[in-house]
């Protein structure tokens, strides 16, 4: 009796151990953050491309396929425990030789930028998922990829290079006559284009962040264009060729201008950039002929190549201190700007930058400068007195040439050479203020054809009346006077 009763204590033990651990087990499998879900969840993404730690940073850059075989790629998050935060210039750019044949992306949003031609001519390539990480999309990234259809542009881009999705068959968000393209939570990031060339007037939806490059083109009639607050970024060309368009208002958090974005605006006749616009590209307003008015906001520090040039009517711009550079070409042929003040925080005037400036009268240069370009002054037919700031050193080709009304020239002391033509064709000038002395005159280094400079009556600064003989002057009232 006793021997059954222990069979049967150990039959139940048994039975309920064994019970206990099949419902462990089965409890187990059910678990979400089980031990194994991690290496399930990394089995989701593509294996073996190829990576480059960021130097400086504890983070990788994706840099190719690698060794990968998939065709549909979903790059990671982490790459040996670090944030995969770059995709590199030309990672999968496929060409002969080395054919890309991939036909699907997801980029997850540890990523915050995408390399100029990353996916250059993937033309399997037939739909790309772009993460709320990423900030930037480089120029050419995706140009070529004839297939793809679809693209999801996260909510984190905010600038978007140039020729990006050119050559794409992409499907757009369309609302009114504007083409988009965003993602399940906002369709309207990135404004693509337009339905039609023959538009009047446009209201850009609430939502969008890009206009992109070429956006509204050669939409030659279009008048009244509304931009909403959201807008960081205008591409380039974005409304080159609007001969109509004669006002635009620029939302405060504006970032940046892309090349030639207004070019050929003829009829816009007054600017106002926001403080918040750090960037403006080559040629942004060139050519707009009835411009009579800038404006430019402090968060700029660099007036880029021919960024007015050509805008005969332009009369009146107001340069911030924070501009230390003025690019060349800037206001090349703005015929009508009779005055300009150089801030003082100019440290480099590139060449032509004012070539061709007919009506322009009086020129301080800041003390800051070191360099005259070639040509900066080329034409400025109307040009009477230039003051040559300190740290001047050296005076480019032709940087005066033609300047026939300059009659006076106060010249730092600094300068060493003066290029070939610098003052020719200056038949005017009677005067030279010289900040040296007359045996310092002797050691700079004058180009040829300068005979209209050289001829001119050289007078050396003195601050006290001098006693011994010879020309001499100083400064009354911030103005030169000779001393008799």
């Amino acid at each position: 009796m006793k021997k059954s009763r222990k069979i049967l204590i150990s039959l139940l033990v048994g039975g309920m151990a064994g019970s206990g651990i099949m419902g462990f087990m089965a409890c187990s499998n059910s678990v979400p953050n089980s031990p194994d879900s991690s290496n399930e969840q990394e089995a989701q993404v593509t294996q073996n491309l190829e990576y480059e730690k960021i130097e400086g940073k504890d983070e990788y850059r994706l840099v190719g396929l690698g060794t990968a075989s998939d065709l549909d790629i979903s790059i990671p998050k982490t790459h040996k425990g670090l944030p995969v935060t770059e995709i590199a210039e030309q990672a999968f750019r496929s060409e002969e030789g080395k054919e890309v044949y991939i036909t699907s992306v997801v980029i997850p949003d540890s990523v915050m930028s995408i390399g100029e031609a990353a996916f250059y001519n993937c033309t399997s390539l037939k739909s790309v998922v772009i993460g709320d990480g990423v900030t930037t999309i480089g120029e050419c990234a995706f140009y070529g990829c004839a297939n793809l259809t679809n693209i999801e542009i996260g909510n984190g881009v905010t600038w978007v290079g140039d020729s990006a999705f050119e050559a794409c068959n992409l499907t757009y968000n369309t609302e009114g006559d504007l083409k988009y393209l965003g993602n399940s939570t906002n369709a309207y990031v990135y404004l693509a284009g337009t339905s039609s060339s023959d538009i009047r007037q446009a209201t850009i939806h609430e939502d969008c962040k890009i206009i992109g490059e070429s956006a509204f083109y050669a939409c030659a009639r279009l008048m009244i264009i509304e931009i909403p607050d959201g807008v960081v970024s205008i591409g380039k060309k974005a409304f080159c060729g609007c001969d109509w368009l004669n006002s635009i208002e620029f939302p405060e958090g504006l970032r940046s201008i892309g090349y030639g974005a207004f070019n050929g605006c003829d009829r816009l006749k007054s600017l106002e950039i926001p403080n918040s616009v750090t960037f403006i590209d080559e040629a942004a307003f060139s050519s707009c002929f009835d411009l009579s008015s800038v404006v430019l906001g402090n968060g700029l520090t660099s007036i880029s190549n021919s960024m007015f040039w050509s805008c005969d009517n332009l009369k009146s711009v107001v340069i911030p201190d924070s501009v230390t550079s003025i690019a060349y070409g800037a206001f090349k042929d703005c015929s009508s700007l009779a005055t300009i003040e150089i801030p003082n925080t100019v440290i480099s005037i590139g060449g032509a930058a004012f070539n061709g400036c007919r009506t322009l009268k009086n020129v301080v240069i800041p003390n800051a400068v070191t360099l005259i370009g070639d040509l900066t002054f080329h034409n400025c037919y109307n040009l009477k007195t230039v003051k040559i700031g300190e740290g001047v050193t050296s005076i480019g080709q032709d940087a005066f040439w033609d300047c026939n009304d300059l009659t006076n020239i106060i010249l730092s002391n600094r300068v060493t050479s003066i290029g070939d033509r610098a003052f020719y064709g200056c038949e005017s000038i009677t005067n030279i203020y010289y900040e040296g002395t007359a045996n310092d005159w002797t050691k700079i280094s004058i180009g040829s054809y300068n005979s209209d400079l050289t001829n001119a009556t050289l007078y050396c600064y003195s601050e006290n009346k001098p006693v011994e003989e010879g020309n001499y002057w100083h400064y009354v009232n911030g103005e030169p006077a000779i001393w008799a």
